[in-house]
């Protein structure tokens, strides 16, 4: 996994904050594989909180929050609440290959 501990922290520790201490979080994606390089941080939150308003509000300040401590660079969030009837194909994906970081 290609986050530094300090990261890896900050990214658990907002996403209690912003998506409620129920909240499960997966890195996914390239930061997964050790033998590679760059790539964005993409994360993969089945948050706490269920209301799609209080979500969309959770995730714009969970990125203002996330971009100020890490600083200015690429970072995807794929949010999956559990009440919803839509089942996408990166859900299954970001769980089956990704490491669980809360």
């Amino acid at each position: 996994m290609r986050l530094t501990e300090f990261q890896s922290s900050r990214i658990q520790k907002e996403a209690k904050k912003f998506f409620g201490s129920q909240s499960h979080v997966w890195l996914f994606g390239s930061r997964v594989d050790d033998g590679q390089r760059g790539g964005d941080i993409d994360l993969y939150i089945e948050p706490g909180i269920q209301d799609v308003d209080a979500l969309v509000d959770a995730r714009l300040s969970f990125l203002v929050e996330i971009h100020r401590v890490l600083g200015n660079q690429k970072i995807d969030v794929v949010l999956h609440r559990d009440n919803s009837s839509v089942d996408l194909p990166i859900y299954r994906i970001a769980r089956e290959t990704g490491e669980r970081l809360l």
